[in-house]
């Protein structure tokens, strides 16, 4: 007798071979179609991760600002620079004030130095300036306080500037002086040649080159008064340096101190180069370099002021602007007549802050940065889309097949026979009559 072993690979070979006819097989009906939505939300996620990616640098490296005004009360008010000022006509025994040049220009005759001359220094013309100081019971004298002040002149006035100094650091507080006067200056109107006088209020690093027509600058008449009060009002700018779009720089560290005054000394120093002229509009300030210097109406070279405002073309990183308003002017009887006192009182308004905030930090962009990656990425988008894909057409692909297996049904019912697994089964009425038969046959058989 022949007997038939197996050998030790068959059922190794037999799995084998189960496993490639799995692999042939679909996982699931449609696969095709489901890789090809896979691949598209592949495709849809990382083009939504870089897009996201590139919106949120962009606007990071744009370096934008916001702005944020406050508008608040004084807490603490810092003392301006205070610029007092006088209107002057020369005494015609002096010779003709202005002469004409061969280009047809005017400019005076005299020499800046020579018009200081014949005019009030500062101790005959404000004999008294007193200041209240935090800390002390007494008002202190200005001069002593501060006792460097500088003079300007242009073709019309004379100005003498106090507390422009580093040394003004002075600050009030509301509580302490509300309502009470900072600064009283008097005036001696008996040197004066004309009745107009004026206050100039300022940031101490700013220069008074243009003061003219500025609405910093106030008039008095001194001939029917003789007291005038003012107060202020502060307003603050503070701008982000570069690579923020406001780029603003430091002028403090220059010796101008100011945009606005480097670019007016500039113009006014070429100009003072080339032509030994001065503009009438505008104040020198008077030291020896100045000295020799005309007043005259010739205008200033176009060329110069380009050069000067490329020279200088980022706006400053802190503004500080203090405006006057003036409060009352009367004729007080406590005061003598042959004086005129200006009081300069705390401010009682609000002062307004304009700030330039960055449009994001980047603590803020390194958040923001994180959290897109991580919705696109850490978490399992992808996955999530792909089991919600695959659900999706597998309940799909179900449903055919149930409307698929009820319309074969339908037709085979039809026919009188439903199928399952190839095995054909008789219906009720078919399984009656062939029982009929049978019998039938049987009972011929017998007979």
């Amino acid at each position: 007798m022949k007997i038939y072993t197996l050998k030790p690979d068959f059922f190794k070979r037999r799995n084998l071979h189960r496993n490639v006819d799995r692999q042939k097989q679909p996982a699931y009906s449609n696969d095709r179609s489901r890789f090809m939505i896979f691949r598209l939300s592949q495709f849809f996620t990382y083009f939504g991760l870089i897009s996201s990616l590139i919106i949120v640098i962009s606007n990071y490296i744009a370096f934008r600002v916001t702005t944020k005004v406050d508008i608040r009360t004084y807490k603490k008010a810092t003392l301006p620079s205070i610029s007092v000022c006088f209107f002057y006509d020369i005494d015609p025994k002096y010779g003709p004030t202005i002469q004409e040049s061969a280009d047809h220009y005017h400019a005076t005759r005299l020499t800046v130095k020579q018009i200081n001359d014949l005019l009030p220094t500062w101790d005959q013309f404000v004999p008294s300036c007193l200041i209240v100081v935090p800390g002390f019971h007494k008002p202190v004298s200005c001069t002593h306080l501060d006792p460097n002040i500088s003079e300007y002149l242009n073709l019309y006035s004379k100005c003498f500037r106090i507390f422009d100094s580093s040394f003004n650091k002075l600050k009030y507080q509301n509580y302490h002086h509300w309502g009470n006067q900072l600064v009283e200056i008097t005036i001696n109107k008996s040197v004066l040649t004309t009745s107009k006088i004026g206050v100039f209020l300022n940031n101490p690093t700013s220069g008074l080159e243009n003061a003219m027509g500025n609405p910093s600058f106030i008039q008095f008449d001194t001939s029917e008064n003789n007291q005038a009060s003012i107060t202020f009002k502060r307003i603050k700018i503070k701008s982000k340096p570069y690579p923020y779009v406001t780029d603003c720089f430091d002028y403090t560290q220059l010796d101008c101190k100011q945009r606005i005054r480097c670019i007016h000394s500039c113009v006014g120093e070429l100009h003072l180069a080339v032509k030994n002229e001065w503009s009438y509009r505008r104040y020198i300030k008077l030291i020896p370099q100045h000295y020799n210097a005309r007043f005259s109406d010739r205008p200033e070279l176009s060329f110069l002021s380009t050069y000067c405002f490329n020279k200088y073309p980022q706006q400053p990183c802190t503004q500080m602007f203090y405006l006057p308003e003036l409060g009352t002017q009367i004729n007080s009887p406590f005061k003598e007549n042959g004086s005129y006192h200006i009081l300069i009182n705390y401010p009682h308004g609000t002062e307004k802050i304009i700030k330039y905030f960055p449009g994001e930090s980047f603590v803020n962009f390194l958040v923001h940065l994180t959290s897109v990656i991580g919705i696109w990425i850490f978490l399992p988008t992808i996955r999530a889309l792909n089991i919600l894909f695959y659900w999706t057409f597998k309940a799909f692909n179900f449903h055919q097949n149930v409307k698929k297996k009820l319309k074969l049904s339908h037709s085979s019912l039809k026919n009188g026979w439903l199928s399952h697994k190839s095995h054909p089964i008789r219906t009720r009425n078919q399984l009656s009559h062939a029982k009929k038969m049978s019998t039938r046959n049987a009972a011929r058989i017998a007979w």
